[in-house]
């Protein structure tokens, strides 16, 4: 790879406070790369990856008793991309591990050269990344179009907002997220959220991804006020990084009941 290039755009965190946590990424590229690789950074906007971030290569020859993602939860996500594609991925002979944590980050330029990074190895012979912290799978199509061409941070496509109706009342729903550890922020919980107030919660979910995304810390105890929400909406600290729901610590908000 050639030298860094100095000339990349900063991607900053207008709102950043000390006192976050480390920010984690964790990538799987699966396909049969070109090597050695080769990286135009100042076409894909990155330096490499990150300090602190390792690239991990895998041949399924290697390793027939790993996974890599292809089944459970994240298998059926792969099907759900379309059978030709689950085919494509599941022969290839090769997965790319893009792991590493950061601590506390006072901009988002780590991303800016990880998404960058991922997108020349898409196109170097990659087929598909598979997303642990989303819950998703990015075809190189939708990688370009989603967090790459943007050349922007894109906070809300790095996060996915999950719904699920609350066991003790189904009909109220809790709303809950997934990725907000790659920005060292955590996650969010709102739960018995009534129908009626369900879009002006999502916004909520995406206002607070934004701003945490940006650097934001919320305080324990932070009351939410918000046009088309009722009062009594408080922030609470919760969980641990373990916590299988998010991988992550989370705000936990519990809708006031009538």
């Amino acid at each position: 790879m050639t030298e860094p290039v100095n000339t990349l755009a900063d991607w900053k965190r207008e709102q950043y406070k000390s006192g976050g946590g480390n920010a984690l990424l964790f990538y799987a590229v699966h396909g049969k790369f070109e090597q050695p690789f080769t990286l135009d950074r100042q076409h894909y906007r990155s330096n490499g990856p990150p300090p602190g971030v390792r690239v991990e290569i895998h041949k399924r020859e290697n390793n027939p008793d790993t996974d890599f993602f292809v089944s459970d939860y994240l298998g059926s996500e792969l099907e759900a991309q379309g059978k030709e594609l689950q085919a494509a991925v599941l022969a290839s002979p090769e997965s790319l591990l893009v792991l590493g944590e950061l601590e506390d980050p006072s901009d988002l330029n780590y991303l800016r050269d990880t998404v960058g990074f991922i997108m020349s190895l898409l196109d170097q012979g990659g087929l598909a990344v598979c997303d642990p912290q989303r819950l998703t799978w990015w075809t190189a199509e939708s990688w370009e179009n989603e967090l790459f061409d943007p050349a922007m941070a894109v906070p809300r496509h790095h996060v996915i907002i999950l719904t699920s109706l609350e066991e003790k009342n189904p009909n109220l729903t809790w709303v809950h997220t997934r990725g907000m550890r790659k920005f060292g922020r955590p996650d969010l919980s709102i739960r018995n959220v009534p129908q009626k107030y369900f879009n002006t919660v999502t916004e909520l979910c995406n206002r607070f991804i934004e701003h945490q995304a940006f650097g934001m810390l919320v305080p324990d105890g932070q009351e939410i006020l918000m046009e088309g929400l009722p009062g009594g909406l408080i922030c609470y600290n919760k969980g641990d990084l373990e916590d299988p729901d998010f991988n992550n610590v989370h705000i936990e908000m519990i809708f006031p009941q009538n």
